[in-house]
């Protein structure tokens, strides 16, 4: 008797310390963000990502201007093309009026959106890049875009390399944050032979765009996984034919393609700022299967 009542005893004087030290610091792993209803809503982004934002009927503005009134949320689309003026470089407000201060020159690096590239900013110690984490801080939902024309042609070879670079992004501080949501897109796919593709470039970019959809994400409740690729290529893994400009050797997305494949990124992002992320990927809700649906 008196051995159970000195456990007992134990037992609550346990509890009460665990008390009074209060609730452990979250983590991303382990936090369940909350649903946001009026957050800043950031694409980092290149030159398909502005067909995406821009040329839609509706555009992604729109798009979330609908789910806004649907939802009665006021969550805001902010983006920025990444690479070197005058086209990149340039950022943009929820009513897509350019924003002056920038990001600072980590933005705006020649070839830039590459896996390397957003390794860098994401995870580099050097000043311009923190100084470009600083700014993109103020966001609490981020999707992130590679380009085409730096990453397709030459999935063959450099797959593993790819997956060492989002891996590092994954284990950053910056990432692990768990007041903030990740979105990455990979990377888009290109027309047929473009760019000195080949076949087996176009199939390895479909390789390398599963593993970020299927495994990148697991086992963290604020990293998702828009599946571009998927959207934009063709069972060839080439760009869809109903989804090419009249204009030849161009991969944009026309404007069937910027209006559904935007529409559907537009629907994901509010998905995400709108979700309880949970920690474990048995319970995480199958946003895919949300993005995946085509009008």
């Amino acid at each position: 008797m008196w051995t159970r009542l000195v456990g007992a005893t134990i037992l609550l004087l346990l509890l009460l310390a665990c008390e009074a030290l209060g609730p452990a610091a979250p983590s991303a792993e382990k936090a369940i963000p909350q649903p946001l209803t009026e957050a800043r809503l950031l694409f980092l982004h290149r030159s398909v990502g502005g067909n995406l934002v821009r040329y839609g009927e509706p555009d992604m503005y729109g798009v979330l201007d609908q789910l806004n009134v649907d939802h009665g949320t006021a969550n805001q689309l902010w983006h920025h093309f990444c690479g070197a003026p005058p086209y990149g470089d340039r950022y943009y407000d929820h009513q897509d009026q350019q924003v002056l201060p920038n990001f600072g020159p980590a933005l705006s690096e020649p070839q830039s959106a590459t896996p390397e590239y957003w390794s860098r900013v994401f995870c580099d110690d050097a000043p311009e890049y923190v100084a470009a984490r600083d700014s993109i801080d103020n966001f609490r939902v981020i999707a992130v875009k590679c380009g085409y024309d730096n990453t397709v042609p030459y999935a063959t070879d450099r797959c593993g390399q790819w997956r060492a670079h989002f891996n590092a992004m994954k284990d950053s501080e910056f990432f692990r944050d768990p007041r903030l949501r990740v979105v990455m897109l990979g990377f888009p796919p290109i027309r047929e032979g473009m760019l000195g593709a080949t076949q087996a470039d176009a199939d390895s970019a479909r390789g390398f765009s599963q593993w970020l959809e299927e495994h990148w994400p697991r086992g963290r409740g604020n990293l998702f996984v828009f599946p571009l690729f998927d959207h934009m290529a063709g069972a060839d893994n080439w760009l869809r034919d109903e989804y090419e400009l009249d204009v030849p050797n161009d991969s944009h997305p026309n404007l069937l393609g910027s209006t559904e494949v935007g529409g559907a990124l537009a629907r994901f992002l509010h998905e995400v700022a709108m979700q309880k992320a949970p920690v474990d990927d048995d319970v995480r809700p199958d946003l895919n299967s949300l993005s995946n649906q085509r009008p």
